[in-house]
């Protein structure tokens, strides 16, 4: 008979045998929200409410071309890409790629320093 387990010792099993086969496992928008509430105080509805308001904002912020900075986490901007020449690499006809917008993050330095610990030389 197998022993009963609760949906979190699930999870982590889960967690660790998709580790094992070295496949990428994300963290849900509800497991967010939960350490985000059991971490701050807050229920899981202000939570989550707070998580929706911080997305909300960084897209709006962005689609006006207005970069917003989060300390400890990073910069997220709009880049407008320029028209230019390229090669369609199966005929090497040359082509013309259209000017587009990308959306641009980069990664706070004291992020990176916690993450990968300090700079290698």
């Amino acid at each position: 008979m197998l022993p009963q387990l609760d949906m979190t010792q699930v999870g982590a099993v889960m967690y660790a045998a998709l580790n094992d086969r070295r496949e990428v496992v994300l963290m849900t928008k509800n497991q967010l929200v939960s350490k985000l509430a059991d971490e701050s105080g807050l229920s899981k509805k202000q939570a989550d409410g707070v998580l929706n308001t911080l997305v909300t904002t960084v897209i709006k912020s962005v689609k006006k071309g207005e970069p917003l900075k989060i300390p400890g986490l990073g910069i997220f901007r709009l880049r407008k890409m320029k028209a230019r020449m390229g090669r369609n690499p199966q005929t090497g006809e040359a082509i013309k790629i259209p000017a587009r917008k990308k959306v641009g993050f980069t990664v706070a330095k004291s992020f990176k320093e916690t993450v990968l610990g300090t700079a290698r030389k």
